[in-house]
C-alpha cells in the first residue's frame, strides 16, 4: 500500500527522537505506510549494510575504488507550503557488490531524512521550520555514504514565511477632561517565528494627543491638544486611534478614548434692568456669552415668570421683563421704595445666570366716585404714597348736564363742580393745578351746592382724581369705570 505524501501534515512526520533503544524505525508500519513504493523490502524487510548485495561478498578493502555518487541530492522546503522532498542518488562502482548506500535515518535541524539501500531519500519537515522568518533561508546538510564508505550530501534548502503572531493586552485606554491627561497599557505578542515576539518602537500622533510605542509593548499616550480636549461637551466622545506594529509587521490598534465634561459658560452683558409703578413697566437687555464648550454658546430660549413680571429670552441672549403692574406689592410701593425681581436663565450647557429687575415706587393717587350723600370728601395723601415734597395735582373730573332747566332753549348746561372748592392746608386749590405737599397729609373737596352731587347717572365718569404732577396727563384718560365710592382706580 502506498500514499500520497506530497502534502503530508507535520504532525505525521516520524519522530525519531524517541524510539525504544535498539527499536527499528523501519519496523514501524506509520513510517512503511508514508515511504514511496519499493523504499522497504517488504519480503526479507529493510535492507542493511550487514546484507551483502546479490554477486558474492565484499571484494578486499585494500582494493577499494570508491564510488561515483550523482542523481538528485537537492531538496526544497517552503514552510507551510510543502514538508516533504524525495529524491534518488545515483551510484556506480567498479568494485563488485559496492553500489549500494548505507541505508538509515539521519536527523537534521528541521526535519530528518531517510535514506534505503537504493539511494531512494525522503526528507521530513518537522515543525521547528515555524521558527524561520519571512524570507528567511536555513539549509540541511546530511552525510550519507555507499556501503564501501563513499561520502556523499544531500542538502535540503528550507525557506520560511510569516507566521501571524497573537497579541493581547489593553488595547483601550481613557482620557476624562478636567481629569487625567495621560493614559498607559502593555501590549503582548506570541509568535512562532524567532526574534519576533515584539514590537515596533514608534511615537505618533493623533488628533487630540501623541501614543509612545516601546519595543516591549508598552504604550504611552498624552494630550497634546488641549483646547481641543476642552472643546468636548458633557460626555462627548472623541477618539484617537494608533495604529502600532509587532516586529513582523502585524498592525494592530490603540484606541483612546477621550470623554468630555461641562466647562461652564462664562455669562457677561446687560443683566439688571429697572421699570416703574404706573410708569414704565417695560425693560431690555442683552447678555453676552463664550463658553470654550464647542457649539455652546447660545442660551435656552424660554418665557418666564418672575414674582412680579415676565420675562422672555432668545437664543442670542436678547431678553425683556414687562413689569405686573397689578401685582398688590407692586401698586403697595410708595415714592422711594423698590422690589426686586430676579429671574434665572440658562445657558445651552445648563449654566444659569440671574438677570435682575428693580421695580421702582411711584406717589400715587386714585379716582375717586363722589359720594352723594356727603357735603365734602376728605382724602389722606399720605395713606396714597405722597410723601413730605412731592408735587400734587387733584383734579375734578367731571362732566355738564341738563337736567335741571329741560324746558330752556337752548338747555342749560351746568357743571356738575362748578360749586366744589379744593382745600389744603387751609388754602383753596385750583383744579387740575400742581402744588407741593409742605406740610399736613390730607386734601378736602368741599361741596357747597348739594343737588349737584346728585348726579342721575351714577356710572359717569365725573369724581376727584388726586396723582403726582408728573402723572396728570397720562392719567386724566380714563378708558375704564371708576370703582366703588372711596376706592382708588390705577
Amino acid at each position: 500500500m502506498s500514499r500520497n505524501i506530497s502534502h503530508l501534515p507535520i504532525e505525521h512526520m516520524p519522530d525519531f527522537d524517541n524510539l525504544p533503544p535498539g527499536d527499528n524505525p523501519w519496523n514501524n508500519p506509520i513510517y512503511r505506510d508514508i515511504m514511496p513504493p519499493g523504499f522497504f523490502d517488504d519480503t526479507d524487510g529493510p535492507p542493511g549494510p550487514s546484507i551483502p548485495p546479490p554477486g558474492g561478498g565484499r571484494p578486499d578493502p585494500t582494493e577499494n575504488t570508491p564510488a561515483i555518487i550523482g542523481g538528485t541530492d537537492t531538496g526544497r522546503i517552503t514552510e507551510d507550503q510543502n514538508n516533504i522532498a524525495t529524491g534518488t542518488l545515483t551510484i556506480i562502482d567498479p568494485d563488485r557488490g559496492d553500489a549500494w548506500f548505507m541505508n538509515g535515518a539521519f536527523q537534521g535541524d528541521h526535519g530528518t531524512l531517510f535514506l534505503d539501500m537504493r539511494g531512494t531519500w525522503v526528507y521530513l519537515v518537522d515543525s521547528s521550520v515555524q521558527s524561520l522568518q519571512e524570507g528567511e533561508k536555513a539549509l540541511e546538510i546530511f552525510e550519507v555514504s555507499s556501503v564501501d564508505g563513499t561520502p556523499h550530501s544531500v542538502q535540503i534548502a528550507l525557506t520560511g514565511v510569516n507566521d501571524a503572531p497573537v497579541v493581547t493586552g489593553n488595547f483601550n485606554g481613557l482620557i476624562t477632561e478636567d481629569v487625567d491627561l495621560t493614559a498607559s497599557g502593555h501590549l503582548t505578542v506570541a509568535d512562532a517565528d524567532h526574534d519576533e515576539s515584539g514590537f515596533q518602537e514608534g511615537y505618533l500622533s493623533g488628533s487630540y494627543g501623541d501614543l509612545i510605542m516601546g519595543a516591549d509593548g508598552t504604550w504611552l499616550y498624552g494630550v497634546s491638544d488641549e483646547d481641543a480636549l476642552q472643546a468636548l461637551r458633557q460626555n462627548e466622545s472623541a477618539f484617537d486611534v494608533f495604529t502600532v506594529h509587532t516586529t513582523d509587521g502585524t498592525a494592530q490598534n490603540v484606541t483612546v478614548n477621550l470623554v468630555g465634561v461641562n466647562d461652564e459658560a462664562v455669562i457677561g452683558g446687560i443683566d439688571t434692568g429697572s421699570v416703574t409703578e404706573d410708569g414704565e413697566q417695560s425693560t431690555t437687555g442683552r447678555l453676552t456669552i463664550e463658553d470654550v464648550d464647542r457649539d455652546e454658546e447660545f442660551f435656552q430660549s424660554a418665557g418666564l415668570t418672575g414674582k412680579f413680571g415676565w420675562l422672555a429670552i432668545d437664543d442670542q441672549g436678547n431678553w425683556q421683563y414687562t413689569l405686573d403692574n397689578s401685582n398688590s406689592a407692586v401698586q403697595a410701593l410708595r415714592a422711594g421704595q423698590t422690589l426686586t425681581d430676579p429671574i434665572s436663565v440658562q445657558a445651552l450647557d445648563g449654566t444659569s445666570h440671574d438677570i435682575e429687575i428693580t421695580i421702582n415706587g411711584a406717589d400715587e393717587g386714585g379716582f375717586f366716585k363722589i359720594d352723594p350723600s356727603a357735603s365734602q370728601m376728605v382724602f389722606s395723601l399720605s395713606d396714597m404714597g405722597f410723601a413730605e415734597g412731592a408735587t400734587v395735582t387733584v383734579t375734578l373730573v367731571g362732566d355738564f348736564r341738563a337736567s335741571y332747566f329741560p324746558w330752556a332753549t337752548p338747555p342749560y348746561n351746568q357743571d356738575i363742580f362748578q360749586n366744589s372748592t379744593i382745600i389744603y392746608d387751609g388754602e383753596v386749590i385750583t383744579s387740575g393745578s400742581p402744588f407741593a405737599l409742605s406740610a399736613g397729609t390730607s386734601i378736602t373737596v368741599v361741596n357747597h351746592d348739594d343737588p349737584l352731587w346728585d348726579n342721575d347717572d351714577p356710572d359717569g365718569d365725573y369724581g376727584i382724581q388726586i396723582q403726582a404732577a408728573e402723572q396728570a396727563s397720562a392719567l386724566l384718560d380714563f378708558s375704564t369705570s371708576p370703582v366703588n365710592n372711596g376706592d382708588f382706580w390705577f
